[in-house]
């Protein structure tokens, strides 16, 4: 089971350095005023350089996408267990990872009831991770889901 954490941590840091590396900014203009962002538009928006601090970091944000593996009762065990889970932009397969900071029980005792064609709405803060080549430093994101009432299911 550990084994299984650690390639998830490889293969999630592997694509924050490459995303990071290879994205140019979108138009700032408004971004963090949307209700819902796709994820692979909140990682371009929320990257760039270690040194910098950016408008993002700290911030409320939304965003919108697909838990993977949602019906496979073991890997979500395990997310339970580690506090977190990935949400996924089902037109790339870009993921981010949402870590609950409160309501880890009530927010996991509803994932068990849904589905993979279930679509997610979350309000978190976006926190900044750096991750390093040992030559350049990059930004990448994560987000805290404080608590049931910042995630929605299905919004029309």
């Amino acid at each position: 089971m550990a084994v299984k954490s650690k390639q998830y941590l490889r293969m999630l840091v592997g694509l924050l350095g490459i995303f990071l590396f290879s994205c140019e900014k979108l138009d700032e203009s408004g971004f963090l005023d949307m209700p819902y962002n796709k994820v692979a538009d909140v990682k371009q928006y929320c990257s760039g350089a270690c040194e910098e601090i950016y408008d993002w970091e700290n911030h409320e944000i939304g965003i919108e996408g697909h838990i993977p593996d949602i019906e496979n009762d073991n890997t979500m065990q395990e997310y339970k267990a580690e506090g977190h889970f990935y949400l996924s932009d089902i037109r790339n397969g870009i993921i981010i990872d949402i870590r609950i900071q409160d309501g880890l029980d009530e927010i996991f005792d509803t994932l068990f009831t849904l589905q993979k064609t279930d679509k997610f709405f979350i309000k978190g803060v976006a926190r900044a991770i750096s991750a390093t080549d040992g030559k350049k430093c990059a930004k990448g994101v994560y987000i805290d889901l404080y608590g049931m009432e910042n995630l929605k299911v299905n919004l029309q």
